[in-house]
């Protein structure tokens, strides 16, 4: 499995990705954890806690493990591709305007109120039962905070959505750092690399400030760290640091993240025992170490607070009057799987056609490896419903099975260490009874790549025309969904720029309507636009259209 004569030169590159991506985490959940800090301490929001991340991600470039492969030239490359990808990933989502429903909605509300001074520790949004008020109190703010740091640093609340897209070339880096150090050809490490880090539902969400892509993102980074642990190629110190980004973060993304996570690293705890016969008790303690402090000091809002309020660390997901599991569901769940079992519901939404569908019928299932303009046109949004994990997942997945079972002539360690970790993600999709959303479970998509990876890893010689099906069909799926999400908010951002550029150049007031999606007040502040804010279209005299369900006029009806 591991190739033993690997040149000294790939070694060298398979460190420097890892550590650039490693330097990506540890700017994201430093300056998180600084943060979560500073609330504690009674104080609001503050870009200190930026600075605290830049500092420790370029002190872990500088001090990082193989002194001898890296000259003070390397590390100063690193540190400026470093700087380089943290600006670029500005500048992207600083130009792209995120218009998601929930991105537009709760999720730059709370950013807001973060900006604005609210400190979650301290301060409860009242009333406490208001339907916004309550997410934003109880739900977990990692995403949220980060984003408004950025937001307070920049003036351009679009930039907070670099988080992601940061958190998206980690993923790319670690596993193209592991892929090297198991010897895969180049062009193999470059596609499953890809594959890895272009999760269908994070691609569709990368532009926006939805979370469920930063959760499969940091979900995949576990799952490549554990191997890297499970192999002992990097260093126990900078395994633990590592992990306990990922952890930090991880934990206080969403509320199904608690669960997913419990599961991968009770699962990794097991398989290092298997693997290695023994487990340091210094690695243990410090897995018990950082997801304590991640839950109780850093997630201090939420899990902490709920639990002191509602006597329930996940509320109001668990045990709400409302927003909980069967209100969220049952607003967006089609007619014909009310009635069907959790399985059931997910195979359905896997081998149907892709669509948002909610509320009537998803209509005939279709031949896998078939799709149609129709089903592209569901992934402009970032919450498709039916089959979200691309228009050929359904093909692919029945392809993996086949290559799976040409798996099965494999050595036996592979065979185990396969079957292991793809047992693991399925429990975490199954656990899940409402899996069939496919923002709910985005580690299915690992299912088929990690086949493909484990194949191309194996000595199997079998089934190689099925495995390169495989690897085209998927990365046709990641194409059609990344290019349809991608050209549709072109088109938007386009369309919103050239209204705001038209508006200010008019240099006229305004009168919107926005409904509730107030964070419009957010951007029509920062092109400095007059405006007056109506409570329905009918008041607006021939409406325009701003961006998806916000509209103006530069006149209204009295």
């Amino acid at each position: 499995m591991i190739n033993s004569f690997l040149r000294l030169e790939d070694e060298k590159i398979s460190y420097l990705m890892y550590i650039l991506g490693c330097a990506f985490l540890v700017y994201l959940s430093v300056t998180f954890i600084s943060q979560a800090i500073i609330f504690l301490l009674g104080y609001p929001l503050t870009i200190i806690s930026l600075w605290i991340g830049l500092v420790a991600a370029i002190i872990v470039i500088i001090i990082s493990p193989k002194q001898k492969f890296f000259a003070i030239k390397t590390k100063i490359i690193l540190m400026m591709t470093f700087i380089s990808l943290l600006i670029i990933t500005g500048i992207v989502a600083g130009y792209f305007f995120d218009v998601s429903w929930d991105g537009r909605d709760y999720h730059q509300k709370a950013i807001s109120q973060l900006v604005n001074g609210w400190n979650p520790d301290y301060k409860t949004l009242e009333p406490e039962n208001d339907y916004y008020n309550l997410m934003l109190n109880c739900y977990p703010k990692g995403p949220w905070i980060l984003s408004a740091l950025l937001y307070k640093f920049s003036g351009n609340i679009e930039i907070g959505k670099s988080t992601h897209l940061l958190l998206i070339i980690s993923v790319f880096l670690i596993s193209a750092s592991l892929l090297i150090r198991l010897g895969i050809k180049k062009w193999k490490m470059v596609l499953l690399s890809l594959l890895l880090a272009f999760n269908p539902i994070s691609m569709v969400q990368a532009l926006t400030f939805y979370v469920d892509g930063i959760l499969a993102s940091l979900i995949t980074l576990y799952i490549l760290i554990s191997c890297f642990s499970l192999l002992n190629f990097i260093p126990a110190w900078f395994e633990i640091l590592s992990f306990g980004s990922v952890l930090a973060l991880g934990l206080n993304v969403k509320f199904n993240g608690v669960a997913y996570f419990g599961i991968f690293i009770l699962g990794f705890l097991i398989l290092k025992i298997l693997i290695q016969k023994t487990i340091s008790p210094r690695f243990l303690l410090s897995h018990i170490i950082i997801v304590g402090l991640a839950l109780v000091l850093v997630g201090f809002n939420p899990y902490i607070l709920n639990t002191i309020k509602y006597k329930n660390p996940v509320y109001p997901t668990l045990g709400g009057e409302i927003l909980n599991i069967p209100y969220n569901v049952e607003r967006n769940i089609p007619s014909n799987f009310k009635t069907m079992f959790s399985l059931e519901k997910l195979a359905f939404s896997v081998f149907s056609p892709s669509q948002n569908t909610y509320g009537s019928d998803t209509g005939a299932l279709k031949f896998p490896l078939f799709f149609n303009s129709k089903e592209l046109k569901s992934f402009i949004t970032a919450d498709t419903r039916i089959g979200g994990w691309g228009p050929l997942f359904g093909g692919a997945l029945l392809l993996s099975l086949i290559v799976g079972f040409y798996l099965l002539r494999s050595d036996s360690r592979i065979k185990f260490i396969f079957g292991f970790w793809i047992g693991l993600i399925m429990i975490t999709v199954i656990i899940n009874p409402e899996s069939w959303w496919a923002r709910f479970s985005p580690q299915f998509w690992l299912v088929p790549v990690m086949i493909l990876g484990f194949y191309w890893l194996s000595d199997v010689h079998a089934g190689k025309i099925v495995s390169y099906t495989l690897m085209f069909i998927l990365l046709i799926n990641v194409f059609l969904v990344c290019g349809t999400n991608i050209s549709a908010n072109l088109k938007y951002t386009r369309h919103m720029r050239t209204q705001l550029n038209r508006i200010q150049q008019i240099d006229k007031k305004i009168y919107v309507y926005y409904g509730p999606l107030d964070a419009t007040r957010i951007t029509l502040d920062y092109y400095q636009i007059p405006y007056e804010v109506v409570n329905n279209t009918d008041y607006l005299v021939k409406p325009k259209v701003l961006s998806p369900a916000v509209f103006y006029s530069y006149e209204r009806i009295p």
